[in-house]
């Protein structure tokens, strides 16, 4: 056990906005295995209020499809409108991709579109890790 007070600081914050359930919960386990702090919810507004209420988020994993009817670029439009200083770097993980939705997503600021089927978790992980050593995916 790591009584270290400094090392859980340390550890950078991934806000997860994904609706599948099962799927959240793998994110999860894999994202605390590598040593991420780890928040999770399936809809726009429970990930606005995280954005808003926990200044200490350093990444978005999001998904394109969530609950509530709404989707991952109503996310980010949102993110962009009510917190334009913040610049969290974000990560579109979906099920598919159409060249509108890709370019829609990079306009907006994501730092990279990932289709589910072509990516592991472990993956995307280890490019989340590299990103927080280059600044850049």
């Amino acid at each position: 056990m790591n009584m270290n007070p400094k090392a859980k600081k340390d550890r950078k914050t991934i806000l997860v906005v994904e609706d599948e359930q099962s799927l959240l919960g793998a994110i999860k386990t894999k994202l605390l295995k590598n040593d991420f702090e780890v928040v999770c919810c399936g809809d726009v507004e429970s990930g606005l209020k995280f954005v808003a209420d926990m200044p200490e988020i350093d990444f978005i994993w999001l998904d394109h499809y969530l609950c509530g009817g709404e989707t991952g670029m109503d996310f980010m439009m949102k993110i962009k409108q009510n917190f334009p200083r913040k610049k969290i770097p974000v990560i579109v993980v979906s099920v598919s991709i159409d060249e509108r939705k890709y370019d829609r997503y990079m306009d907006m600021g994501a730092e990279k579109f990932y289709v589910k089927s072509d990516y592991g978790l472990q993956e995307i992980i280890d490019e989340i890790k590299l990103y927080f050593k280059n600044k850049k995916l």
